[in-house]
């Protein structure tokens, strides 16, 4: 069924799409892909990949401030850094730092989530801004409805 969207300025000028009934499930609907991340994260506590041992170990090295660490020629800094300050606030002991790196993923993709969120925000604010003024089969994305299936994608990727 189609809901009616209609557009508001925000704080900052920009104009927002909204839809109250995509509002009402939204943060549902990222409550229950946060306890599912987690809930997989936290099945096998103690595994991890052999990539996961190494990207452990620069994080470690960095959180020892040994920051040469970072710099390879195999593996990204992004993630270790990332891993070493999610270590250095919350201090995990060597038993449980594969628990408390699951637990950076699963923000990481809460995070992820809500850049996701925002970048298709903009796609719809974009869509409706220039729908009177070009030919909408320009877009081959279309409109995104209904709304659910624009999360598809990235729930089946994660």
């Amino acid at each position: 069924m189609y809901t009616r969207k209609t557009m508001e300025a925000s704080v900052d000028g920009n104009p927002q799409i909204t839809d109250r009934k995509s509002r009402f499930w939204r943060f549902p609907l990222f409550g229950a892909m946060f306890f599912c991340w987690l809930v997989e994260g936290l099945s096998y506590p103690h595994s991890t990949f052999p990539d996961g041992i190494a990207y452990l170990d620069i994080a470690q090295a960095c959180f020892r401030e040994e920051w040469n660490a970072l710099v390879n020629g195999y593996w990204s800094p992004g993630y270790p850094f990332l891993l070493s300050c999610w270590f250095f606030i919350f201090k995990p002991s060597p038993a449980h730092e594969l628990v408390a790196a699951h637990v950076c993923n699963c923000i990481i993709l809460l995070a992820a989530l809500f850049c996701l969120e925002y970048f298709l925000n903009g796609i719809d604010v974009f869509l409706n801004v220039h729908a009177g003024s070009r030919n909408m089969s320009r877009f081959p994305c279309g409109r995104f409805e209904p709304w659910g299936t624009r999360y598809f994608p990235f729930v089946l990727c994660c």
